[in-house]
């Protein structure tokens, strides 16, 4: 069985997955991450996010991450989960999931891991309630991260 559990995809992601994938005998600590869409940014109201990948740019890049992690911080099991798709406000963007032998591993690999997603090859835009068009506002880059 794989130690990691990475998926760029257009379906709901599920946090109850990612913590059965992690879950461990061997591990004292699990941390948990939920990107979410929130409804303002710095241009504005926002109602919802259009995210696209490469996919296999950035499928490869989030096992690359899992890997290490897993290494760096002597993890048990890692899934990063992350949409594409248009996401509504409140909905999941990116989820992390990490289990370690020790509470501080966990939370340490799960904040790293939450901060370096967005290296990963993604394109987001914003959809603005007060001009009600699509104002793209960054490239390569994951908010939900």
């Amino acid at each position: 069985m794989s130690d990691s559990l990475t998926r760029i995809t257009s379906q709901s992601l599920s946090v109850d997955e990612a913590l059965a994938f992690v879950a461990d005998p061997a591990a004292g600590g699990t941390c948990v991450f939920v990107g979410t869409v929130r409804d303002h940014s710095a241009a504005g109201d926002v109602t919802g996010l259009r995210y696209e990948a490469w996919n296999e740019l950035a499928e490869k890049r989030l096992e690359e991450l899992a890997t290490e992690l897993t290494i760096t911080w002597e993890l048990r099991k890692v899934a990063i989960l992350h949409r594409i798709g248009d996401l509504s406000v409140g909905e999941a963007s990116v989820i992390i999931a990490v289990s370690a032998a020790h509470r501080p591993e966990a939370f340490k690999a799960c904040n790293i891991a939450s901060k370096s997603c967005g290296v990963a090859p993604m394109e987001f835009s914003a959809f603005t309630t007060s001009a009600s068009e699509a104002l793209f506002l960054s490239n390569m880059t994951s908010p939900g991260c």
